[in-house]
């Protein structure tokens, strides 16, 4: 997932499986006086949505081209390790933070210019007791807040509790050809390939489209398709060009792969990892 730009945020709610902009609130939560002088607006999370719809639905995570930060909600517990890999696009450092209800930790990782990284760290002993629902949110800046200046930066994958971590369970992820045309006979062959037996694993295929009123590129979940990935094993299907109406989906297209466990809290460890392949649809 690359991020670049930058805009105002705003809040962020769950619908269809995604979750989309609406209204705005001060990032108080937050405590860098920094962030609010940039513009930085919090997106409060529903937590009994989170707890409810996790089994069924995974990580949600949130993508805006126009902004400089990634967010998803999931489960999280105190000593949970989370493994994060991410490449900036210049000098600087990788600010992961988890928030709960009444919790707010976060941790800095170094990184250079065009060099993909690999970090693990586990949430603090002083996290709340239990299994908790939490946001996972990631920025990236030229130094550590409060005198850091956004950056650019692709989050390749984040995974979260141990069952989920493991130098990221998910790899070899691949997504093509590309071009196609939305009448050839050709679909997109999705190939991956997993250390983990997760209760669910699926496919997210999203399309970037330009908004001319708002000026602005937004990305929407087109198809979400469920996979039987054996463990150790590659794991492929197809998706048919077509989005969840059944009709051609013309742009430019990714891949995201959810996986997670639905089983009680205490198990409900899950990754996210995305492609850094591209489908372009064309017309006829």
């Amino acid at each position: 997932m690359r991020c670049f730009g930058f805009r105002r945020w705003r809040l962020v709610a769950w619908s269809c499986g995604l979750l989309i902009l609406g209204g705005a609130a001060e990032a108080q939560v937050f405590g860098w006086k920094s962030e609010r002088k940039l513009g930085f607006t919090a997106p409060p999370i529903v937590w009994a949505e989170v707890a409810e719809r996790f089994p069924r639905l995974g990580p949600q995570v949130y993508r805006d081209p126009q902004a400089r930060f990634v967010q998803t909600a999931g489960f999280a517990a105190r000593k949970w390790p989370i493994a994060v890999k991410f490449e900036l696009e210049e000098k600087g450092v990788l600010l992961l933070r988890v928030l709960g209800e009444r919790d707010n930790e976060h941790v800095y990782f170094k990184g250079r210019k065009g060099r993909i990284r690999l970090e693990e760290w586990k949430i603090p002993r002083r996290f709340s007791k239990g299994i908790v629902p939490a946001e996972f949110l990631v920025t990236a800046y030229d130094r550590e807040l409060p005198k850091g200046k956004p950056i650019g930066f692709t989050l390749h994958g984040l995974g979260v509790g141990k069952r989920a971590v493991g130098s990221l369970v998910i790899e070899d992820v691949t997504f093509g050809p590309s071009p196609v045309t939305a009448a050839g006979a050709t679909p997109a062959e999705i190939s991956l390939q997993s250390k983990t037996l997760f209760d669910s694993t699926e496919a997210h295929i999203w399309r970037q489209t330009l908004d001319p009123g708002a000026n602005r590129i937004e990305t929407r979940i087109i198809q979400r398709q469920e996979l039987n990935c054996p463990r150790k094993q590659a794991c492929r299907d197809r998706w048919d060009l077509r989005d969840d109406q059944g009709q051609p989906s013309i742009g430019n297209h990714g891949l995201s792969i959810s996986a997670w466990f639905r089983g009680p809290p205490k198990k409900q460890h899950w990754t996210y990892v995305d492609s850094d392949d591209r489908v372009v649809v064309q017309p006829e």
